[in-house]
């Protein structure tokens, strides 16, 4: 990454911020024009800088991630094969399975690398309003400012899909998690095949407590979602359900369309521009709890698989997961329902 905190300095924000205060106004129109527009050019330079940085690190960020779909996507290969063989796992795949761990377990630390190294190159001089003092004294135009807003905006639209609730980061996260499950139910078939059934017994049932607890957790951050999304975008026309996940995409659009067919005014052009920045967020959100769904389906199918070679001892959890395995599958139909009408209320919002 090039370093954009070289071209857009703490010392260069002093100097301009004193010759826009103290001298500007005294110089003719021609050397007035040249300082703005150097001004300028610097500010676009160095913020171009800032976007292409982002844009590296989001590539390189987006490298890790794959590599941690295929780690779990392979594992969970594994685990299956596995489970139907019924035979320990051989030399291949605990290579394999080491490699991938090695790919999870690094993740974090080479991601944090990556994020410390792009804002070690941005400046720091820019992370406030820094042409302020130039715009207040006439040396810099608003038209010049809202240049420099644009390019600073595409870097930092860029870093939030890293950021820390950005989809990259939220997804690499459920990765982590989906490989817990995997590794807990690999080490449950080695002490099962190692007679330490005692041990596997204690363990699945700890497992299938926390399970059937996280259900009400998962719906409780869907609805928070919602509840969030609509206390933003309230000057929404109509009723938007704030805490029914089944009823909130189709309130969503029938709200939306009447904010759109009453675009006329040029409030409303502003309203719509906001209206998507919220729906944007709020899609990158509902996606996020529909890979956190995807990771319980994949523990419950671990955890019935794991019922099934318990014999008589796993009758009672089998009764305990019955009602949740049909939670599942409802929450499932209601997340892609949603998925889908807030994609189609961004693409509304954008008219």
């Amino acid at each position: 990454m090039k370093n954009a905190d070289a071209i857009l300095t703490k010392a260069w924000v002093v100097k301009t911020d004193k010759e826009a205060t103290t001298e500007w106004a005294k110089w003719d129109k021609s050397r007035q024009k040249k300082w703005s527009d150097e001004y300028l050019k610097t500010s676009l330079e160095a913020w171009g800088v800032v976007a292409d940085n982002a844009t590296e690190a989001a590539t390189r960020i987006t490298a890790i991630k794959n590599s941690m779909k295929l780690a779990v996507d392979g594992a969970e290969k594994i685990l299956e094969a596995s489970r139907k063989s019924g035979q320990p796992l051989g030399d291949a795949q605990r290579s394999w399975l080491d490699k991938a761990a090695d790919t999870i377990e690094g993740s974090e630390v080479a991601v944090d690398a990556i994020t410390e190294e792009f804002s070690r190159n941005s400046p720091f001089a820019g992370r406030l309003d820094y042409y302020s003092t130039a715009l207040e004294k006439g040396a810099l135009t608003k038209a010049a400012v809202e240049k420099i807003r644009a390019v600073r905006a595409k870097g930092i639209d860029i870093g939030n899909t890293y950021g820390k609730s950005g989809p990259l980061t939220l997804r690499m996260e459920e990765y982590r998690k989906r490989w817990t499950v995997l590794q807990a139910e690999l080490q449950g078939l080695e002490k099962q095949r190692a007679g330490q059934a005692q041990e596997w017994a204690a363990s699945l049932t700890k497992r299938i407590h926390a399970f059937v607890a996280g259900d009400v957790e998962w719906q409780a951050e869907l609805q928070f979602a919602l509840k969030k999304v609509t206390d933003n975008i309230g000057f929404l026309t109509g009723h938007l359900d704030r805490t029914e996940p089944k009823n909130f995409g189709a309130a969503l659009l029938k709200s939306l369309k009447v904010k759109v067919d009453a675009k006329a005014k040029a409030k409303s052009e502003l309203d719509a521009k906001a209206t998507q920045t919220y729906l944007v967020r709020l899609a990158a959100t509902i996606k996020s709890s529909k890979g956190k769904l995807k990771t319980r389906v994949m523990e419950f199918k671990a955890l019935s698989e794991s019922i099934k070679d318990a014999g008589h001892h796993g009758e009672p959890f089998v009764k305990m997961l019955a009602p949740i395995g049909l939670k599942l599958a409802e929450h499932q139909k209601t997340i892609d329902a949603l998925v889908k009408d807030v994609d189609t209320a961004v693409q509304l919002a954008g008219r």
